[in-house]
């Protein structure tokens, strides 16, 4: 069974308008069988016309599109309103059944904000005192350090002089040392003292 849903001044109708040029049950509108949404005046005393790409007509009963727009007596309101006026109580009551064959596309949710979005809507709704005082309480990020400013890395330490080892003492009558591997191995002396092998000792002179 189709419903009419009624359009007036009475609050008993579906959609109530406030308005004194409007009749008591004004019009009514309602989805008809073939899908059309239709819309008809109940003999109102201002009657009804239908805006329609910048051009009113008047209505007795007849089909209307979600663009256009109708105005009851001195109010204006557009099709849209009135259906979702409409569908707020009962939910799909003028929404015209998809054709067999095509299926509808799922309602996906709305998308959430991105954070900057989210801060700019929060600041929006904000007074402006609290606003400017949030300002206030924001920190500066320090910017960052250059790389000269970096330590550079320790150098490693230099390298140690070999020890210096202390000059033999002379030898008697100015003779000089040789190496130990060219002058030969050393032997004691009949005196005590240490000598070249072949050579004379310093001491006794044998």
């Amino acid at each position: 069974m189709i419903r009419r849903f009624t359009i007036g001044r009475d609050r008993t109708t579906d959609i109530p308008v406030a308005d004194e040029s409007v009749s008591r049950f004004h019009a009514e509108i309602w989805l008809a069988p073939d899908g059309a949404l239709t819309l008809a005046d109940r003999g109102s005393s201002n009657g009804t016309e239908v805006i329609r790409n910048g051009q009113a007509s008047p209505l007795t009963e007849g089909a209307v599109l979600r663009t256009d727009q109708v105005r009851f007596g001195a109010a204006t309101f557009s099709v849209k309103e009135l259906i979702d006026a409409i569908e707020l109580k009962n939910p799909g009551a003028l929404t015209p059944p998809p054709e067999p064959g095509k299926s509808v596309p799922p309602q996906l949710p709305p998308a959430m904000p991105s954070p900057p979005q989210l801060l700019s809507n929060a600041l929006a709704n904000t007074p402006p005192n609290a606003r400017a005082a949030a300002a206030d309480r924001r920190v500066p990020t320090p910017p960052p350090l250059p790389p000269s400013w970096l330590p550079a890395p320790p150098l490693p330490p230099p390298p140690l002089p070999p020890p210096r080892l202390p000059a033999p003492p002379p030898l008697p009558g100015g003779a000089q040392s040789l190496p130990r591997a060219a002058a030969g191995p050393l032997v004691r002396c009949e005196c005590g003292a240490i000598k070249t092998l072949g050579e004379t000792c310093p001491r006794c002179h044998k």
